[in-house]
């Protein structure tokens, strides 16, 4: 399968993206996608931290010094469109995402209570085509363990 190409100003190939919010209730499920503590209630989001790693382990996510980016509400989290590094519109990527509750650990290292799961993106957009979210791919929520003191 041959790369499509779309004009831009450095004549390249399109990356391929998606819009990193779990803001979706998966095919068959009844909930949608949530952080959920260990308790399985929605991660608080004063606490609530994130960050999506490429499979070289680079942080996607914009906050890059390990503090990781907070969540947007309650067990939810609205990343913007990242770019897969490696990957091309229509291909398929693969990221982990990390998240961590802040009151046990400022980065995800130091945190007691975390969890991370591979995700598998089957197809990317980008170009002229506006890019989906995680609703296409096999991220189905994330419960993290462990916990404080």
């Amino acid at each position: 399968m041959n790369p499509l190409r779309f004009p831009s100003d450095s004549g390249g190939l399109v990356t391929g993206t998606f819009n990193c919010s779990n803001n979706f209730i998966p095919n068959g499920a009844s909930e949608k996608a949530l952080i959920l503590g260990p308790d399985g209630a929605p991660l608080s989001k004063a606490t609530g931290r994130v960050e999506v790693l490429a499979a070289d382990g680079t942080v996607l996510s914009t906050v890059q010094d390990g503090a990781g980016n907070a969540l947007g509400a309650d067990g939810l989290f609205f990343l913007g469109v990242m770019s897969v590094p490696g990957a091309t519109l229509g291909g398929a990527g693969r990221v982990t995402l990390r998240a961590w509750d802040s009151a046990s650990g400022a980065t995800f290292s130091e945190a007691t209570v975390k969890g991370q799961t591979s995700i598998n993106l089957p197809s990317l957009d980008g170009g002229i085509k506006p890019p989906d979210n995680l609703s296409d791919s096999d991220f189905r929520g994330l419960r993290l363990s462990g916990g404080i003191g």
